[in-house]
């Protein structure tokens, strides 16, 4: 049995009005309910209506109720019309009023099992389900449909069909149930043939073009969806055109009309937009009103607006924001600022005057968080520097802003925002709205690889690497982690834990302990590789100096008991490779001074990080075997968005180092450095460009790094990015060279050297990281290879 339906809409303000037309009456006669009557419920209960009625008998009739009533009905989404209607019972006297039945007639939609689409091709039932959520959907009318088929045209749209049909039924099948079905008639997907220029002289087609939204399709157009057509964003471009005129001094620049034109018998179209660019006018003065906060020339001070300049548009908004931000620190958050453009047709000239209304100051009554449904409210409260009673300054709600991001608990997208609530005309509650993302991460990785000497080595290399990591431990900004690793190069478990707030103090505190067993494939001096048992317990503590903005000041002691298995090597290396890989143990001593001012410390895309530091490795027992030496570090890195609107990321990097030996005591091998490799200069192997013998990486006492990358997304939730970089970078001065063959000793000395790539990051389902280095100084006669891939798991800067 087919019954059609047809695509239409209810209208909700018809009923309304004769709803009360109906009731007018009773209201102004002040009739009271004696009982209410419901009529044409089938599946639904009278009780369930009931309990939308917000009359009871007994009650006054009013319009405000009934309205109410109506609505409620409605509500329940099963109901396609409802009629409100009174009758007049005659047993109360007139002075008292009259008693009523009240009477609500509903009219039930058409109960369904499901909802089934039909005909669709270039979207997959499962997305169209999803989308709709059509599984939510049990009882439908012809407004339902009709509003069915207007979102089915939308999901179309943005694929490019503009000429989708949408035809619903009701259909029953033969188990007797009844289902709506939508079929679709899809067409063809309308795509831009040609974007044209009417009136443009002063800027050419191809530089506005590239401004567009609306873009010619092309070969690779699927990359950046250009020839896609969608209507909404031809006034986006329009708006784009007019301000782009208008930043370069055509202050009556328009749009004044976009014609899209089918292409006969295709689905293409070609858009023209008509553009009447008028006079190009300067700037003839800048002025600014006093107000009792900033003087005129304070004013012109952050105003980037000089006379003589071309009028822009965009540097007015900019002055704008500078004098709102300049006020904002004053504790007026609410100033308005007017600019005043007054144009003189003739002399082409524009005069700009600002008027700022200051307002009243505004304090601080109480701040709210709202969203933190795991984190502790004084891991938050204790990044804010604003306090109760005090004047709120835009720069104050930024730096909180800014100091809770940071602490990577919430989504870096639009995670913190502040919302400002006025009480009265000084006085005023913050909310902290806040959207908190997964700090935790349990992971198990497995490896089988050659490796780059052995490529028949692959059960050797296998590997299995498992682990808990959590950055904000029971929402109380506990950072821990556990993990361990099993191969045949490398056996290790990790213990992690540190708390950067102390006794609820700004005292940071940490305790790490591992035990290592490693074996060092890329030394190759000896007839076996190198192998290293190291066991150690590290602890930290520090303190936040409160008048630098997270600085930080931590002391260090560490242990570590260093276990090298005895190597068989030729005579003449046997010094070289003892004192190397020396057995023995480390007491240290360590010191260092870091300020971090990222805006979220995984995903930083603003600010920056530096850290100094020195450690002593302390000979105590004074035997042979002990070790002795200082060393210091400097490590910084710097963020700044390039395109903001293409989340391009700019990032520096520069690492120094040096290491110094106390004496005739040792230094362990891994406290040199090893520069080349995919932790340091990409497109090199590991310690390539520092002081090697024989191909095998010594170490270096000085070693300088510097890396350069332009990062940017190839999806939108950034879980894939693409990243272009520059690294360069040298070691030199290895220690013991009296053990060394002058002759066969390699880049002892300052050589910079360095490379160009490109990479991938991924971070779902983990991280991990593969790039491509070019060296830019590759050394053919020495057998260089022009390039190196790396493969990271985890790439740190």
């Amino acid at each position: 049995m087919l019954h059609s339906i047809f695509f239409t809409s209810n209208c909700r303000r018809a009923l309304l009005l004769a709803c009360f037309s109906l009731v007018l009456h009773a209201e102004e006669d002040n009739a009271t309910i004696k009982k209410i009557v419901i009529e044409g419920a089938q599946s639904i209960p009278n009780y369930t209506i009931l309990s939308k009625i917000p009359y009871r008998v007994g009650d006054r009739i009013t319009r405000a109720k009934t309205r109410q009533l109506i609505h409620n009905v409605y509500d329940l989404g099963v109901v396609s019309c409802v009629k409100v209607a009174v009758e007049d019972q005659h047993s109360a006297s007139a002075a008292a009023g009259h008693e009523i039945d009240l009477i609500v007639s509903v009219v039930e939609k058409r109960s369904v099992r499901r909802v089934v689409v039909k005909g669709n091709y270039a979207l997959t039932s499962s997305f169209i389900n999803k989308k709709l959520d059509l599984a939510s959907i049990s009882a439908l009318d012809e407004g339902d449909f009709y509003a069915l088929g207007d979102r089915i045209k939308k999901l179309y749209a943005e694929k490019n069909y503009h000429n989708v049909v949408c035809e619903g039924v009701f259909e029953t099948t033969p188990e007797g149930d009844v289902e709506a079905v939508v079929t679709i008639t899809e067409g063809n997907p309308t795509s831009v043939r040609r974007v044209f220029f009417e009136g443009n002289t002063i800027f050419r087609s191809a530089q506005l073009r590239t401004l567009l939204f609306t873009r010619e399709d092309w070969l690779f157009g699927f990359i950046n969806r250009a020839g896609s057509f969608q209507p909404d964003a031809l006034e986006y471009d329009r708006s784009v055109i007019e301000n782009y005129y208008q930043n370069h001094g055509f202050l009556t620049a328009r749009v004044t009309d976009v014609v899209v034109d089918t292409i006969p018998d295709t689905s293409c179209v070609n858009v023209t937009f008509k553009i009447q660019e008028g006079d190009c006018y300067t700037v003839s003065e800048v002025k600014a009103a006093e107000n009792p906060a900033l003087s005129e020339d304070e004013q012109l001070a952050a105003i980037p607006i000089r006379a003589g300049q071309r009028y822009c548009k965009e540097l007015i908004k900019t002055a704008m924001e500078n004098l709102r931000m300049i006020v904002g620190e004053q504790g007026y958050i609410y100033a308005d600022v007017m600019p005043s453009i007054i144009p003189d047709t003739e002399t082409k000239k524009v005069a700009i005057s600002f008027y700022t209304t200051l307002g009243s100051a505004m304090k601080l009554n109480r701040i709210t968080l709202i969203g933190n449904m795991k984190t502790d409210d004084k891991v938050i409260r204790r990044q804010l520097v604003l306090d109760e009673g005090e004047l709120i300054t835009t720069r104050k709600l930024e730096l909180s802003k800014n100091r809770v991001q940071s602490l990577g608990y919430f989504d870096p997208k639009n995670g913190v925002n502040w919302n400002m609530v006025r009480i009265d005309d000084s006085t005023a509650d913050l909310e902290l709205m806040l959207q908190e993302v997964k700090t935790g991460q349990g992971f198990a990785q497995l490896g089988l690889k050659g490796l780059p000497t052995d490529k028949t080595s692959a059960l050797d290399s296998f590997s299995v690497n498992v682990g808990v990591q959590n950055s904000n431990w029971f929402g109380r900004g506990l950072q821990g982690s556990i993990s361990g690793q099993y191969s045949q190069q490398d056996r290790s478990i990790n213990f992690a834990l540190a708390d950067p707030w102390l006794f609820d103090r700004p005292i940071y505190g940490s305790i790490n302990c591992f035990h290592r067993r490693s074996r060092y494939d890329d030394f190759k001096l000896a007839s076996s590789r190198p192998y290293e048992m190291t066991t150690a317990a590290i602890a930290k503590l520090g303190l936040t100096i409160a008048q630098v903005t997270n600085m930080t000041v931590l002391g260090e002691l560490g242990f570590e008991s260093i276990c090298f298995r005895e190597l068989a090597t030729e005579d003449a290396l046997n010094n070289l490779v003892s004192r190397k890989f020396q057995s023995g143990n480390v007491l240290s001593l360590g010191a260092s001074l870091i300020q971090d001012m990222r805006n979220h410390p995984t995903h930083p895309t603003t600010g920056y990080l530096w850290n100094t530091g020195a450690k002593v490795g302390v000979p105590y027992s004074l035997k042979k075997s002990d070790f002795g030496f200082v060393k210091w570090e400097f490590d910084a890195q710097w963020y700044a968005p390039i395109i903001d609107e293409y989340d391009l990321i700019f990032r520096f990097h520069i690492f120094s180092g040096i290491v110094h030996q106390i004496h005739n005591f040792a230094t362990p091998y891994r406290e040199l450095f090893h520069i080349g490799g995919p932790a340091t200069v990409r497109g090199f192997d590991y310690g390539q460009i520092g002081p090697t013998f024989q191909g095998s990486s010594l170490g270096a006492t000085k070693a300088l790094v510097i890396n350069a990358e332009l990062l940017f997304p190839i999806r939108p939730d950034g879980s894939i990015r693409a990243v272009l970089f520059y690294d360069g970078g040298a070691g030199w001065d290895t220690p013991d060279t009296q053990f060394i063959p002058k002759d066969l000793l390699r880049n002892n000395n300052f050589n910079y050297r360095h490379a160009i790539g490109f990479g991938i990051r991924l971070t779902q389902p983990t991280p991990v990281s593969i790039d491509v280095g070019f060296k830019l100084d590759r050394r053919k006669r020495l057998g260089e290879s022009l390039s190196e891939v790396h493969f990271n798991m985890i790439r740190d800067f």
